[in-house]
C-alpha cells in the first residue's frame, strides 16, 4: 500500500510495480489508509510506503513499514526511507530490500529521464 497525497505519484508507483507483478493499492491520507487496512484481510497488505520527511532534513521521502512484522520499526534508520524523487530502479531496489529479498524480477536499465515526476514537496 502506498500512502501519499500525490495521486499521480501513487499511479506511477502502481504502474512501475505492475511491471514486476506486484499489486499496489493506494490511499491519499493516513486516515484513509487506516480505514482500508481495517477492511482488508491482513495478509493482503505486506508492505506500507508512507509519505514522510527524512529525519533531520526537509526532504520528502517514502518510509517502508511491514505491518506483519512490527509496528515499531526503526524510523531513524535511513535504509527504511526512499528519498524523492527516485528512479524506477531505485523504487524497485527499495521494495526488494524492504520486502522481498530477491524475489522481484531483474531490473531493466533506466536513465535519469525515468525519474518519477511530481515527487518533490
Amino acid at each position: 500500500m502506498v500512502v501519499d497525497k500525490d495521486n499521480s505519484l501513487c499511479e506511477q508507483i502502481k504502474e512501475i510495480l505492475k511491471e514486476d507483478d506486484v499489486d499496489v493499492i493506494s490511499a491519499s491520507s493516513n486516515r484513509k489508509a487506516i480505514e482500508m487496512l481495517e477492511e482488508l484481510p491482513k495478509e493482503q497488505v505486506t508492505l506500507l510506503l508512507i509519505e514522510t520527511i527524512l529525519p533531520g532534513s526537509s526532504d520528502a521521502a517514502l518510509f517502508s513499514l511491514q505491518p506483519s512484522v512490527s509496528m515499531k520499526q526503526d524510523d531513524s534508520n535511513l535504509e527504511n526511507f526512499l528519498q524523492k524523487p527516485f528512479t524506477k530502479d531505485q523504487l524497485r531496489d527499495f521494495i526488494k530490500k524492504s520486502m522481498y529479498q530477491d524475489s522481484l524480477s531483474p531490473h531493466h536499465q533506466t536513465s535519469s529521464s525515468d525519474k518519477c515526476t511530481n515527487m518533490n514537496r
